[in-house]
């Protein structure tokens, strides 16, 4: 009989009715007595997964539902007593079933949003009952056993369908009627395959197509073709596309567009990064009625894309080169700050997976600088990278850069830009932050990261975690866009005109201030507005200390160019720049043209020095003979080389006096070269013999603590150079009181590299005669040192509590007759 509502043909089987015995299985009664539906109990009614296709004379779908048969057969034995037990299926289309679900108050509640004809014993068709919206409703007194499977099966079919619903997903849902004697009936509907109406969502078409291929028989197949296919051949329909990179589902193209039957087929595209799996692929089908086709490519991701254990999560730091290991260690803690007075536990780091790189691993401070540089990788995919960082508070000196590995260029510097002290009223300086960067500019190119630390204070501690360098798409909203240093500050020394005083250079010692005068005693200063002055604000000629700026890197061409007056000689005044990670001095510049204090504008070639990150540093040793700074208008960065340029005098590099102490004997007759760090160690005597005997100095002065035996003290020289390997001479006396040294200190670090005493003293009245001794280090590679005089002796107690010192020799071979220096 043709429907209202659906216009297809129904089909119904009506068994008839039998009595079962009562048995034991359902519980009808609550422990006080109250009364509960049998149906609670019956756990296994569930649709079938999808339907099956009718080859008869008439199109047509069957669902089918399922119930054990223990369910089944205590469900029958309830009809002992005079209650009634029935069964039924529910077909409807799908977007009936999803725009109003088919539950028990939809279909037979009081207010039911369904209707259907009620179904007579002998077949026919009786009243309609229900809502507004007609639905099919088969219903059967009895079930069958199918004997493969063991369950009683509760099945419906739609037959007849009208040509232009073939392609119509419809949905059966089974239910159970249970009426109890002289009450009113209730009921339990079957659960949907995997609880998801899809499973049980089926067009006609779409399960003759599903049959057709499962099939060898040529016969069924025509039979599948005549009812269905040919009637279909233009209906349109879209199949989907699923993208996948190893066994992840990366993307899900589910529009395109084709007819019912069509063969259709994907293009895999090559992707900067993946490999096409063609075994797992499935790239090619037969369109499928309601867009139920879907075409898989799998790609794996190439390892030449994917950094090498940029998690950390070897444990170790395979895959990453450090300098300066202080600066941290892999590490697995979650937690930093334990026992803080606002949380005993700590606060949380939030890194990924079991590792990460700390700070706190080595150091609980933030003094230690140093560099970590990653394998390299290729750039794919989408292009973008991601990674966390945490502490890193000042951009300036801790920073990310993505560096190109054919030029050894910086692509990007990156930052911590959202740091904070706090976060949601918790601390969290240390927390890290995740960022993703968009490198999709440098695809198939291939980089690296280097992150550096040059912070000393103000959260310079460092913690990374996750650096992951091959997305599908970009990464999620999780992750903050990174914090990007523009260019001009990547290359640009801060500050190089002074415009903002001094910004972004450290002054150490009284060396002058800022000045906006334009002419001095002699002619005019010829600075461009602010300028550093020694005249700033009396003459500071006899000054020492140091004048150092923030870092930049080397780029461009190389060349830098500077204004300078006085920091004349180069022997202790004189400008370096030095590496900001190693603290080496890489070059070593001076006033090679002087006049008098008027700026002379240079111009130096650093492009040695491509890539690294350094400063300018200034060192006034000096006490007279122009030992004075003067400096202006410090330009890094110039893309094209300035070789040829004639408005600039070319600067002297005298990087060889870096390897040398500057006046290790003393001969100037005064300390230049040398300051007093903090008390009075010394005076420099001319004398060749004190009042126990002879100096046995070398030349005409020496340093001689016997002026100044009760004063205590620390002088130090200029930094200079030690070799790989390097050995230094020099002569000592006195010294024999353990508070009274002389030793070679790292200038990058302020750690003792070796200490020394003069163990070859004896006697009382000849503690003073200067002894010559050397001693070879064991560094690995060049470093930047100082050597240091302490005197740090107490009271009078016999020990000749002061140092002598001489001829002081870094970088040179043992002397003849020289005594291996005891470290100690």
């Amino acid at each position: 009989m043709k429907t209202r509502s659906l216009k297809v043909f129904i089909t119904v089987l009506v068994m008839s009715l039998v009595s079962l015995c009562m048995v034991n299985g359902i519980a009808l009664v609550k422990a006080d007595n109250e009364q509960v539906s049998p149906l609670t109990n019956v756990s296994s009614f569930v649709m079938n997964e999808g339907a099956s296709v009718r080859v008869d004379s008439v199109s047509g779908i069957r669902f089918k539902a399922l119930l054990s048969e223990s369910d089944y057969t205590t469900l029958e034995n309830l009809e002992e007593n005079g209650s009634k037990v029935s069964y039924g299926m529910l077909i409807v289309p799908k977007s009936y079933a999803v725009a109003n679900p088919l539950t028990k108050e939809n279909v037979f509640g009081k207010n039911p949003v369904y209707g259907y004809d009620v179904v007579n014993e002998d077949g026919t068709i009786g009243a309609y009952v229900g809502g507004a919206t007609k639905i099919v409703n088969l219903p059967y007194d009895k079930l069958n056993k199918n004997t493969e499977t063991g369950f009683y099966e509760v099945k419906g079919s739609l037959v007849k369908i009208l040509e232009d619903n073939l392609n119509l997903e419809f949905v059966g849902l089974g239910y159970i009627a249970y009426t109890p004697n002289g009450g009113e009936t209730e009921y339990l509907m079957a659960k949907y395959a995997g609880n998801d109406i899809n499973n049980n969502a089926r067009s006609v078409v779409y399960v003759a197509q599903i049959a057709a291929e499962k099939s060898t028989d040529n016969t069924f197949k025509s039979k599948l073709n005549d009812l269905y296919f040919s009637k279909v051949e233009n209906v349109e329909t879209t199949y989907t596309v699923e993208t996948y990179v190893n066994d992840t589902l990366v993307n899900t193209v589910s529009d395109n567009l084709t007819t019912v039957g069509a063969n259709v087929s994907v293009n895999a595209n090559e992707v900067e990064g993946y490999i096409l799996d063609t075994e797992k692929s499935v790239m090619q089908g037969t369109a499928y009625a309601n867009g139920k086709l879907t075409l898989k490519v799998v790609y794996t991701e190439n390892s030449d894309y994917v950094l090498t254990n940029g998690g950390f999560e070897t444990g170790d730091l395979t895959g990453w080169t450090i300098v300066n290991e202080n600066i941290g260690a892999v590490s697995s803690d979650t937690h930093y700050w334990l026992n803080d007075p606002e949380s005993a536990e700590g606060f949380a780091f939030g890194l990924d997976g079991t590792y990460m790189f700390s700070n706190y691993a080595k150091s609980s401070g933030d003094s230690e600088i140093g560099k970590l540089t990653s394998s390299s990788f290729k750039v794919g995919g989408s292009g973008y990278v991601t990674f966390k960082i945490g502490g890193a508070k000042n951009a300036p000196v801790t920073f990310v850069n993505v560096k190109d590995v054919a030029t050894n260029s910086i692509v990007k510097r990156l930052y911590n830009g959202n740091w904070a002290e706090r976060t949601n009223e918790i601390k969290s300086g240390c927390t890290l932050n995740a960022y993703r960067v968009d490198l999709s500019d440098f695809i198939g190119q291939e980089l690296y990261f280097e992150i550096v630390d040059v912070a000393t204070s103000d959260y310079g501690v460092l913690f990374l975690d996750s650096f992951n360098t091959l997305y599908w798409s970009k990464p999620s909203d999780d992750f903050a866009d990174a914090c990007e240093v523009d260019n001009a500050s990547i290359y640009q020394v801060y500050n190089g005109n002074f415009d903002n005083g001094l910004d972004g250079w450290l002054k150490d010692g009284d060396l002058g201030d800022i000045s906006e005068a334009k002419t001095y005693w002699g002619g005019d200063f010829n600075n461009d507005g602010k300028f550093f002055s020694a005249y700033e604000p009396v003459d500071k000629e006899g000054a020492m200390g140091t004048l150092r700026s923030s870092v930049f890197t080397v780029g461009g061409s190389g060349w830098i160019t500077y204004q300078l007056a006085g920091v004349e000689g180069g022997d202790y005044i004189y400008m370096d720049i030095i590496d900001a990670v190693s603290g080496l001095v890489l070059a070593r510049f001076y006033n090679n043209q002087p006049a008098s204090c008027t700026l002379v504008s240079y111009k130096a070639d650093l492009s040695a020095l491509m890539g690294k990150l350094v400063y300018i540093q200034f060192t006034d040793h000096a006490m007279k003979d122009y030992g004075l700074i003067f400096c202006d208008s410090f330009v890094t960065y110039y893309e094209n080389s300035l070789a040829e340029n004639g408005d600039y005098v070319l600067a002297t590099n005298i990087i060889e006096r870096a390897y040398n102490i500057a006046n290790g004997g003393f001969e100037t007759g005064n300390i230049s070269g040398w300051r007093n760090v903090w008390g009075n160690t010394c005076a420099l005597v001319s004398d060749e013999n004190f009042f126990a005997g002879t100096y046995n100095r070398d030349g005409n002065w020496c340093f001689s603590g016997l002026p100044c035996e009760n004063d205590k003290g620390l002088t130090r020289s200029t930094s200079f150079v030690l070799k790989k390997n390097g050995t230094i001479s020099f002569k000592l006396g006195a010294t024999d009181h353990n508070e009274t040294y002389v030793r070679v200190v790292d200038a990058r670090t302020g750690a003792t590299l070796a200490a020394f005493r003069n163990h070859l003293s004896s006697g009382t009245d000849s503690r003073a005669y200067l002894n010559q001794y050397h001693y070879t280090f064991d560094n690995a590679e060049d470093v930047t040192c100082y050597f240091e005089i302490f005197d740090n002796a107490q009271d009078n107690d016999g020990i000749w509590r002061l140092c002598v010192v001489d001829s002081v020799v870094v970088n040179t071979t043992p002397l003849e007759g020289s005594t291996l220096a005891i470290k100690i």
